[in-house]
């Protein structure tokens, strides 16, 4: 087992842990793990289980916006909420930018109660969509006891950089939990 030759950090280190929309449209070919034969690197290694790990966290997500985007049932683990605003960015704790997500009175009815809202919780992600999915959004529930309080009608996000100047039309909203 030897050293990398590549210079710098390994790939792998650069890549996204959040999706990009293409990859919740095809499974990626993935190295399976070689438990007998070994790896030529500690990159080699990390690399493989990263990516495993990843897709075991992506593979749910993906299969929760095909049947969206079908019009199929969703498996018990996913809940979808149509119509959801999404709000203006303001200043979160520690420092971060967060936005609103303003949901209607039967959803924020439903949250309450704990067979739709009950694995709710901060650091859940967020697949946000205004066309059926052709273009996804990621953002990560931020501050869910503020929300509880303020009577689950706005639920707090933050939101990769780069959807942060996206147009803000009502969206369909689906969580999966990985």
């Amino acid at each position: 087992r030897g050293k990398s030759s590549r210079r710098g950090p390994p790939r792998w280190t650069e890549q996204q842990l959040l999706p990009a929309r293409h990859e919740l449209d095809s499974t990626p070919e993935l190295q399976a793990n070689q438990v007998e034969a070994g790896y030529a690197d500690v990159d080699s290694y990390v690399k493989t289980h990263f990516e495993l790990l990843r897709e075991d966290f992506l593979r749910p997500l993906r299969e929760m916006v095909e049947k969206a985007r079908q019009g199929l049932e969703l498996p018990p683990s996913a809940s979808m909420w149509r119509g959801v605003t999404l709000g203006a960015a303001g200043v979160g704790e520690p420092g971060g930018m967060l936005h609103t997500l303003h949901l209607d009175e039967e959803q924020a009815n439903g949250l309450a109660t704990k067979s739709q809202g009950g694995g709710l919780i901060n650091g859940a992600l967020l697949v946000l969509s205004s066309d059926n999915f052709a273009t996804v959004r990621c953002g990560v529930l931020a501050k869910r006891d503020a929300s509880r309080r303020m009577g689950e009608s706005q639920l707090f996000i933050s939101l990769l950089p780069s959807g942060v100047n996206e147009p803000r039309e009502p969206a369909e909203i689906g969580r999966a939990h990985v």
